[in-house]
């Protein structure tokens, strides 16, 4: 008898986690019999590997694959997942995260409802000890429902977190959607093309679809956690393939100004952790890695990014403000009518010069900004000549 759903974990050194995450699937209201599990190690050095045979052999539809050598990220055991499973459904568990007990059955019956469906997802909830945070995609309504995939402005409010949903399978593999491998910031990437790619998505936005551990222990810390020269290298160019599935499916602009924002907020805070060396800093800022993101034919659009760019190789990594400063500008990108737009440009220069004030760059560096200040005195001076103004022309 044929299975409905396909879940993959990919494993590696967690044999203190993986028995929870497993029996959290054997434990749903979903009939078990109905679900395939594909559990891909990824030469783990502890008793994991051990673990998912014993699962394996207990339980026909628990299927274990080991690999040959270490891929180094969760990537490329996700892939191998995909070419085994066999259902018309695929879902994806983090080997030391667990699903609520009617995950899989909420989520089959909404995807296997409606054709037109591609994608169904929800919220999780992060779990540290005592401390709990639940983390939903939007808060406003119950569902979500996304037809014009590339010109939503709301994706930024979605969290990559891929057990959170649920994918048509027939969809993943017409589209070639797989995972980057070897990098972190796989999941990023893997979302994006399949959400702009899909013809129609779901977000249940009041449903929690599984737990998220956060490991802070020197001896058991969760890869996020974990900043080193590897995983910072990694992220940029999980960012740089973000741009590149953007660009090739024509984006709106604008949506991909703010997908990169959210994500260089979340790079900059890595970055400002004390774990890295400034020799190590200095290393991944000259690297090709970070050479080929800042020179991606993105920036020749957006220009603004230039001074994140000149701050991170001037030794300036808090660039918290100006990502707020840019994000805003972004989203005021709307009509405005002819008695705002002046006090609104006198406004955008006040910004700006307290935002040349608050980062403390060197005067060589100021340049753009000046120089935005001369442009928009210009237009202060001739936004009499029109009636309205587009927001985003006076600043392109």
């Amino acid at each position: 008898m044929s299975k409905l759903v396909s879940i993959i974990i990919p494993v590696f050194n967690v044999e203190k986690h993986i028995r929870k995450s497993l029996n959290s699937i054997l434990n749903q209201t979903f009939n078990v019999n109905d679900v395939e599990v594909i559990m891909v190690d990824d030469c783990s050095t502890d008793g994991s590997g051990k673990i998912i045979d014993e699962y394996s052999k207990k339980y026909d539809n628990f299927k274990a694959v080991h690999l040959d050598e270490n891929s180094g990220a969760a990537g490329k055991p996700r892939n191998i997942g995909l070419e085994e499973a066999s259902c018309d459904f695929v879902m994806f568990l983090d080997s030391d995260d667990f699903f609520v007990e009617n995950a899989i059955e909420v989520l089959y019956n909404q995807i296997n409802g409606n054709a037109e469906l591609d994608i169904v997802l929800g919220g999780y909830q992060n779990i540290h000890g005592d401390n709990k945070q639940i983390v939903l995609p939007f808060k406003n309504s119950d569902e979500s429902y996304f037809e014009d995939t590339t010109n939503c402005l709301d994706l930024v409010k979605i969290n990559p977190a891929i057990s959170a949903k649920i994918f048509r399978t027939s969809f993943l593999v017409e589209n070639n959607i797989k995972f980057p491998e070897g990098i972190p910031g796989q999941d990023l990437v893997f979302f994006l093309d399949a959400f702009f790619n899909a013809k129609n998505v779901l977000s249940l936005n009041n449903f929690i679809v599984y737990n998220r551990i956060l490991r802070f222990d020197d001896n058991d810390k969760s890869i996020s956690l974990n900043v080193t020269s590897k995983y910072i290298l990694g992220l940029i160019e999980a960012y740089n393939l973000t741009l590149d599935v953007c660009m090739n499916n024509h984006v709106n602009k604008n949506l991909i100004k703010l997908i990169l924002l959210s994500h260089l907020q979340f790079f900059t805070n890595q970055i400002l952790k004390d774990s890295l060396s400034l020799d190590e800093l200095s290393s991944i800022f000259n690297s090709s890695n970070f050479e080929n993101f800042k020179n991606h034919e993105f920036f020749n659009q957006a220009a603004e990014f230039r001074l994140i760019f000149k701050n991170i190789e001037n030794g300036i990594f808090d660039n918290i403000d100006l990502i707020k400063y840019i994000e805003y500008n972004i989203k005021k990108e709307i009509y405005y009518n002819y008695d705002n737009i002046t006090s609104l440009l006198k406004e955008y220069k006040r910004e700006n010069e307290k935002l040349l004030k608050s980062l403390r760059i060197k005067e060589a560096d100021n340049i753009y900004l000046k120089n935005r200040n001369v442009e928009l005195n210009l237009k202060v001076n001739n936004v009499e000549s029109s009636k309205i103004w587009r927001f985003k022309n006076l600043f392109e």
